[in-house]
Formats: C-alpha cells, structure tokens, sequence
C-alpha cells in the first residue's frame, strides 16, 4: 500500500504467474481475485492490469507476439473481476510483451516473468 496524498496506491507484490504460452488463470488465484472483489466493490477505484511474457518469442494464431499473449493475461484477470461484479469501466488494461523498462528489468527466472500485476488506485 502506497500513499501520495490525494491518493491510496495498493499493488501486489507477489506476481499472478502463468504457465508458458498460456494466459490461463490456475484456480488457486480464483479466490484471491474473489475477495479483492468483494473489498474493492464500495470504493471509487481505478484498477491497472499489466500482463508480461518472458522473451521466448511466440508467433500462433492465438498469439501473433507476445504482445498479445500478456494483454490477454491481463484482460482474463479483469474478466475475473468483473465476473465477481465490479464494473469493467474502472479498468485498464496494458501489455509489455517481454519487454521492460529499464527499472523493472528481467528476472533470471523465466517462470517469474510470465506474470500479470494488479495495482488499485482509491481516488480521494
């Protein structure tokens, strides 16, 4: 949880991780999303969904690059919070591929990049 005066920042800091090549959700992170759900649904929040790939390159019809393999895994977890009835309007979706900025950097481990983060803005 971060605080910068106008605003409450809340992110996760362990990663929501998926199997390579994969944007499905593994059932253990289901309740998880459930009860942030349920916390966040009487707040005015906007919530920001990254998804990342790790740099093995793929190129499928499902997935032209990896582009699109992290935004889908982004854009499964706002299905799961919409499905758990928050509204899809306070949503933001972005994608970085295997791509990092310079302070995120790459992790020697590439299970630990096929990821997605959450970070919830409470506006104030």
């Amino acid at each position: 949880v971060i605080g910068t005066g106008t605003c409450l920042r809340l992110e996760t800091t362990l990663p929501i991780l998926f199997p390579t090549g994969s944007a499905k959700i593994a059932r253990e992170y289901k309740s998880f999303f459930n009860k942030l759900a349920k916390f966040l649904k009487p707040y005015d929040v906007k919530v920001l969904v990254t998804g990342y790939a790790d740099t093995v390159p793929i190129k499928n019809k499902k997935y032209p690059s990896n582009f699109e393999l992290g935004a889908t895994r982004a854009a499964n977890i706002v299905h799961q919070f919409v499905n758990y009835g928050l509204n899809p309007a306070i949503f933001r979706i972005e994608s970085t591929g295997k791509y990092r900025f310079a302070s995120k950097g790459m992790s020697k481990q590439k299970s630990l990049e096929r990821k997605a983060e959450v970070t919830v803005i409470f506006s104030g």
